[in-house]
């Protein structure tokens, strides 16, 4: 590898690892609301958890880990590992899913704001 192109990389390391670490720094201080991130919007009940959510949030850090290992294995290999149809496949009904309950909860409600008037 050439020396630009090192340089390039651990130019760009640096960022992300300290783009991390501000972020990071400002979940552990409380500077990123993360108050009622997981909870179902609109309900009564203030602890009540979205299980749609909650799913989303799990195949996410599931799918990106498991991409994160394949990708470091393949270090030197020059490309980046595929990703298999059925992990898309699960993705994508992830997705779904989140979006059929969010749909599903705005079913009824006037989002228009005509009954503001």
């Amino acid at each position: 590898m050439s020396l630009i192109a090192r340089a390039t990389s651990a130019v760009i390391i640096l960022f992300l690892a300290t783009l991390a670490a501000i972020v990071a720094q400002r979940l552990l201080t409380g500077e990123i609301n993360t108050h009622g991130l997981l909870h179902r919007k609109g309900s009564g009940d203030p602890v009540e958890a979205s299980p749609e959510r909650i799913q989303l949030l799990l195949s996410t850090i599931a799918m990106a880990s498991w991409y994160v290992q394949q990708t470091l294995q393949a270090r030197g290999t020059n490309r980046l590992p595929d990703v298999p149809a059925s992990w898309l496949a699960a993705q994508g009904a992830s997705q779904f899913i989140y979006l059929g309950a969010k749909a599903l909860s705005f079913r009824g409600r006037d989002t228009t704001g005509s009954d503001k008037m």
